[in-house]
């Protein structure tokens, strides 16, 4: 197929969305897919199918295709901010206009959709019935790190992997160390792009006031992989996500994992996993970070949660799943 992937964000960004829509066209190349990458769809392209990622910001693109080549399948993929933000039930006459369309421009994109994609099976509850009909959830997959470096032996390294914004809570790591007792060994590196001044400078008056953090700022994909796959944790403490891939790339590596409770962690890691905190508490965070350093059964019940799980993010199952999408989608489209 003639594949045309739409994704919001420009060559070269490091953000998630440019990110994903790299690895489904590296991942489609390899299924026999001819794939083209842009920031909108361009009409001028032979195209079988066209792939978008985020609802809301692809709107514009959805609608062309829509109606301008109707006959071309459309696929969305919801991203955290389609499914949290723009897509989150409106009530009251206090609602703005502003986001009142942000939410009519989601529900249009999935209205024409004739595939809707999730990343994460939780999402799947925040659809009508109707359109829960069209859509998959396809987990994304990650790549094992050969012959990782093993964890420093002086210290106990926690990896915290995600750009600096604020729905990320990018600090709660930083201020639940500043709680640990002084014998604790505990180091946090951070890795991650600073997305505002604001945040630059918080980061940077962090890493000089808290001995326990680190800031390295924005550094390659495989690096970070890299960093992740030589600590002794990871924690991921956003407010809400789409589909983190660091939870998957942790998985593969068999990193333990310290996670706060929202949909998408809930729904890759399962409802019993025991690294999960509340958004938010550092104290809560704080006290199981204590227990992974010094608690050897409470750090291998992490591992042993994990283990289980890494068939899952399997590279050949998330082609294989990609695949089958696909053939649908034609099937969907010829059959109206």
């Amino acid at each position: 197929m003639r594949i045309q992937i739409v994704a919001p964000a420009p060559p070269g960004s490091t953000r998630g969305n440019r990110i994903t829509a790299t690895r489904w066209q590296t991942l489609l190349h390899e299924l026999g897919h001819t794939v083209a990458l842009r920031e909108s769809f361009a009409a001028e392209l032979a195209t079988d199918c066209v792939m978008l990622l985020h609802a809301r910001h692809s709107h514009a693109s959805v609608l062309r295709v829509s109606e301008q080549q109707p006959r071309i399948p459309i696929m969305v993929c919801l991203t955290g901010t389609d499914l949290h933000i723009d897509f989150a039930p409106q009530a009251g006459s206090l609602v703005s206009t502003e986001t009142k369309n942000r939410f009519q421009a989601v529900q249009q994109s999935l209205e024409l959709a004739d595939q809707i994609v999730l990343l994460e099976p939780q999402g799947v509850e925040k659809l009508s019935p109707a359109m829960r009909k069209k859509c998959r959830v396809i987990l994304q997959s990650a790549e094992t790190i050969p012959n990782p470096k093993p964890p420093p032996s002086d210290c106990f390294l926690v990896s915290v992997l995600g750009h600096l914004r604020p729905v990320k809570d990018p600090f709660r790591t930083a201020l639940a160390a500043r709680r640990l007792p002084t014998t604790s060994k505990i180091r946090v590196q951070h890795i991650g792009d600073a997305l505002s001044n604001e945040m630059k400078t918080a980061a940077e008056k962090e890493a000089r006031v808290n001995n326990r953090y680190s800031w390295l700022g924005g550094i390659s994909h495989q690096q970070a992989l890299e960093n992740l796959a030589a600590s002794h944790l990871t924690i991921l403490s956003s407010q809400h996500e789409g589909a983190p891939s660091v939870i998957s790339e942790a998985i593969v590596n068999k990193i333990p994992i310290l996670a706060s409770r929202i949909d998408a962690t809930v729904g890759l890691l399962g409802t019993d996993y025991p690294g999960f905190f509340k958004v938010g508490d550092t104290q809560q965070l704080a006290d199981l970070m204590l227990a992974a350093e010094t608690q050897p059964d409470f750090l291998r019940r992490l591992k042993q949660a994990i283990s289980p799980l890494v068939s899952k993010f399997s590279p050949q199952r998330e082609r294989e799943n990609w695949q089958s999408m696909l053939q649908s989608l034609g099937v969907t489209k010829s059959g109206r």
